[in-house]
């Protein structure tokens, strides 16, 4: 008697080449007959891939983590049996959040009103460190100190290497049942 239920996907501690389990076929993303596999594709249909005619696909679990399929929390849905993501990306500007990088900063500068000279432009001159109508004098004789905020701006570097994104991993071999109880459709 075979208790597995048809299109049941199971992780075995073993490879291909070692043990194939009987009732069982490697979810290795193979196209395999619809004859020889009926009752499978009766419950997979092309879902995998496959011309749904001689031939459907198996799911290829081969260096892939199954998730559930439909919506998740952040909005982002996987439909049943699409792939999506990948072991490693750059990492680019587009992948941060908005940001800033604040600093402060203190200037000093030198100021005068030696020989009382106003100019409106600060070629060959120095801001005066008295009151006037003019903003800048003909020399310096005194330091005056002003802060103000500076605002820092970062630039892109970087070399555009790939990130590793993998979790922490085993090798293992997943299994479809290709023969067994037919599930009970609702």
């Amino acid at each position: 008697m075979i208790d597995e239920i048809i299109g049941t996907v199971v992780l075995f501690p073993y490879g291909p080449d070692t043990i194939i389990p009987e009732n069982y076929i490697l979810c290795d993303g193979s196209q395999v007959s619809v004859l020889r596999y009926g009752p499978l594709f009766s419950v997979i249909g092309t879902a995998f891939g496959g011309n749904g005619t001689t031939t459907f696909g198996i799911p290829n679990l081969n260096y892939t983590i199954p998730i559930g399929a439909g919506p998740g929390e952040t909005g982002i849905e996987i439909p049943f049996g699409k792939t999506d993501g990948e072991d490693a990306f750059s990492l680019r500007e587009t992948n941060l959040a908005t940001h800033t990088h604040p600093g402060s900063g203190e200037a000093f500068i030198g100021g005068t009103e030696k020989d009382n000279a106003d100019y409106e432009s600060p070629m060959d001159a120095f801001l005066r460190t008295t009151p006037g109508n003019e903003t800048y004098a003909a020399s310096a004789d005194k330091l005056m100190g002003v802060s103000k905020s500076v605002e820092i701006l970062s630039t892109s570097s970087g070399e555009g290497k790939k990130i590793n994104n993998m979790q922490p991993t085993i090798g293992m071999a997943y299994y479809i049942c290709h023969r067994g109880k037919r599930p009970v459709h609702s």
